[in-house]
């Protein structure tokens, strides 16, 4: 976003998503302009490519999965998107392993798509501030100018290499694991007289409630379990966000939405 967006450059963002796409475009000067989710959270593929017709954002960024809801974009959506934009499409594919999804077939014929991933969830390493970019070698480059000297310390250089390693024999079979508890956590959730959740491709979801989002935060937080209140955000204001843990862990939360929703 530092080489791209600029004063008056519009940024394309679907609403819910990750906050920070719209607080960095606008301490950068960038115009944002919002397209929503649909009413049951997918990509409105109709809208995106009417706003990027009307708008012609330098920058459109799509979550895939989308943070907080879940959702995902599918290739042949990304594709025409690209096809229709004279700008970058920047697809954020920070919980791409528990999707089993990627966008990167896309790149050989679509060279604005750009890719973003990290190593803070699948790989557990959020404290060492690990990620990367893909994009064609001459994006790369522009890129590259703007990226600072000594950015990433040789430690957490040092562990994203051994992460890589461990992936196929230590990461995956964890990820299966969540993907695994996240399908269970839905049903168990979608048993609780009051609750909504909603289908997620990442390893969380977000859970319309028929009490307070804030409530159910604080009684949670009473018995040392940590959720998120995202009810401040766009179309959210009967929801929260439920991560999905161990097993154990798993059970405590459903056992106490029981109790609170009994």
């Amino acid at each position: 976003m530092m080489v791209t967006v600029g004063e008056g450059a519009r940024v394309l963002i679907c609403e819910p998503t990750f906050a920070l796409y719209r607080q960095i475009a606008t301490i950068l000067g960038g115009e944002v302009v919002s397209v929503p989710l649909t009413p049951g959270f997918e990509y409105d593929l109709k809208a995106l490519r009417g706003a990027i017709e009307t708008s012609q954002p330098g920058l459109t960024i799509i979550c895939s999965p989308n943070n907080p809801t879940g959702c995902v974009m599918a290739n042949d959506d990304l594709s025409a998107l690209a096809e229709a934009s004279r700008g970058l499409i920047v697809v954020d594919e920070a919980y791409f392993e528990f999707a089993g999804a990627t966008a990167v077939p896309l790149m050989e014929r679509h060279p604005n798509v750009v890719i973003l991933r990290t190593f803070s969830k699948a790989l557990a390493m959020a404290a060492l501030r690990v990620g990367y970019l893909l994009a064609a070698p001459e994006l790369a480059r522009e890129v590259a100018k703007a990226v600072l000297p000594y950015n990433l310390n040789a430690l957490s250089q040092t562990a994203a290499e051994v992460a890589v390693e461990m992936y196929e024999a230590q990461f995956k079979p964890l990820v299966e694991k969540i993907v695994g508890e996240r399908e269970r956590l839905y049903a168990e959730i979608s048993r609780v007289p009051g609750l909504a959740p909603v289908r997620s491709r990442g390893n969380f979801m977000i859970v319309r409630s028929a009490v307070a989002p804030r409530r159910v935060f604080d009684e949670l937080l009473a018995r040392d379990i940590l959720i998120r209140d995202v009810s401040g955000y766009p179309m959210l204001k009967e929801y929260f966000r439920v991560s999905v843990g161990t097993p154990a862990e798993n059970d405590l939360l459903i056992a106490s939405l029981r109790e609170i929703f009994a």
